[in-house]
């Protein structure tokens, strides 16, 4: 029987307690729950030991950066510091967290909304591709339409920036075949070696797959203007040159932890995961305290109870199946029956602050997530709605544009109808106006029409040639007027040609009607 006993207690003993088993425990899912337990410098330096400076490239020219998460960073003592180690270790906590756990973390409904519609918004009204010389040419016109279309063009776009702020980077290689492919994308890019027909469109790599190199100078010269640039960037058994890719970034973090972000940015997942986790806790607890608002007391002999444990929980068991809202409780004589109810008052504000805050970090308006109108007084959301604008103008210009200059760059080459033309980019407005908002614009061009018209300024000529080159006037099929004949200028409409002495200097006294 002791032996017996001896062999179940070591079975079911508490292990005993390792640092790491209890740093585990103690630590919860909330980056605020590091406050809850004492932290100590080996804590600190645990979290941020993955912060690790970048390798040169050896001689041989094969080696990159040093992924080896047991190099630390000299943090120095941590007990002088004037930062206090709980606070230090809750941001030492903000750091990368890998490529794949952000791909995990976007496929939640929130996180994916947030990095897919700037994306979206920025290339929702297009843009139009300007070749120099020939933008009334409708043939060129039509071939890089129909170029765009065969090279997915605005899918391309879409998944450049959504994986671009799910990852951080986001690498788009153009695909030109030549005769030496090795040599063509380990140089830097040359347009001359781009012929009819060998461009190929658009390849976009996820980061797990892409690693950095750098020449001695990336590497070495903090003055270089490609320091900490990757020159190269090695997938599968290739060697790639930075200029065959067209590169989109988040916020770069500074030198020292580009090489643990991998030389990218911070990714959208990673900065907003813990609102996204508050936030859908706060919207579930709702629920849970509308069916858990009432709590029941019940003042009873604890003494009867303890006698016959089975038997009041049987009682228990069969009062919470028959309790709701219209169920009635008898009691004994001597029992004391008390409900408190739940105040269930602010929170749906609560829930909706922690969306905002979602929003917020995440940079995109929060009417744009919840598809809801603003809220507050004179609430119109014309703020929110002008500073997204700008965060959709800034995509375009910094991130959008370039890719697209790189591929009509090629393109220009590789078309035959382009003929090497140079090709630039025009985003339509971000606002499109409605049929009424043009046929109000239209009301107001044609009343400017009328008042430069009495005044003189112009004639219904130009009226006409105004509304004919105006996309939106509706009177883009009027022809061009006829030329008129080229007027003599030395002939006089009432007496024939005017005989002029080119010996003579003209003055104001050989005017006539001039005075002596």
């Amino acid at each position: 029987m002791l032996a017996f006993i001896k062999r179940l207690w070591a079975k079911w003993r508490k292990p005993a307690d390792t640092p790491a088993a209890k740093a585990a425990r103690d630590r919860g899912l909330m980056s605020t729950d590091i406050a809850l337990r004492r932290t100590r410098a080996e804590t600190v330096e645990a979290i941020t030991k993955r912060i690790r400076a970048a390798q040169p490239v050896l001689a041989e020219g094969v080696a990159m950066d040093d992924f080896d998460l047991t190099a630390t960073v000299n943090l120095g003592d941590l007990q002088s510091t004037p930062i206090p180690e709980v606070l230090l270790s809750w941001f030492g906590a903000q750091t990368f967290i890998g490529h794949l756990l952000c791909a995990i973390l976007a496929q939640h409904w929130l996180i994916d909304l947030v990095c897919t519609l700037p994306g979206r918004d920025a290339i929702r009204n297009g843009w139009k591709a300007v070749v120099e010389d020939d933008d009334k040419d409708d043939a060129i016109k039509d071939a890089v339409r129909d170029s765009d279309r065969a090279y997915g063009l605005k899918a391309h776009l879409l998944d450049h920036v959504r994986k671009g702020r799910i990852f951080g980077i986001r690498l788009a290689l153009y695909k030109v075949e030549t005769g030496d492919d090795d040599a063509y994308y380990n140089n830097p890019f040359n347009p001359d070696a781009v012929t009819v027909g060998s461009y190929k469109g658009i390849v976009q790599v996820d980061p797990q797959w892409c690693a950095p190199i750098f020449d001695r100078d990336a590497i070495t010269d903090p003055t270089s203007p490609e320091f900490y640039e990757p020159t190269w960037w090695q997938i599968g058994q290739r060697r790639y040159h930075r200029s065959h890719f067209s590169i989109f970034r988040t916020a770069q973090p500074p030198d020292s932890l580009k090489p643990l972000y991998g030389y990218g940015g911070v990714p959208i997942p990673q900065k907003i995961m813990e609102r996204v986790y508050a936030a859908e806790r706060t919207a579930n607890e709702g629920p849970q305290l509308l069916m858990s608002k009432r709590l029941t007391v019940w003042n009873t002999d604890m003494g009867h109870v303890m006698a016959n444990p089975d038997k009041f929980a049987q009682h228990m068991f069969n009062f919470t199946q028959l309790r709701d809202n219209f169920g009635v409780k008898v009691n004994d004589t001597d029992d004391k029956m008390q409900q408190f109810d739940t105040a269930l008052a602010g929170i749906w504000e609560m829930t909706e602050g922690s969306y905002d805050l979602v929003a917020a970090a995440g940079e995109v308006p929060i009417t744009k997530i919840m598809q809801k109108s603003p809220k507050g007084m004179n609430g119109s959301g014309e703020y929110e709605e002008a500073s997204y604008r700008e965060g959709l103008e800034s995509i375009q210009e910094h991130d959008l544009t370039p890719l697209l200059n790189g591929h009509y760059t090629r393109l220009a080459r590789s078309l035959p109808a382009l003929a090497g033309k140079v090709v630039t980019v025009e985003w339509e407005p971000l606002d499109a106006p409605g049929a009424k908002e043009k046929a109000e614009t239209r009301y107001i061009e044609a009343q400017t029409d009328d008042l430069l018209a009495a005044a003189g300024a112009i004639d219904g000529q130009d009226i006409r040639d105004r509304i004919r080159n105006d996309p939106d006037s509706g009177w883009g099929h009027l022809s061009a007027p006829a030329p008129t004949p080229a007027e003599d200028p030395e002939a006089d409409p009432e007496n024939g040609p005017i005989k002029v002495n080119p010996s003579k200097a003209l003055n104001v006294n050989d005017r006539p009607g001039s005075a002596p």
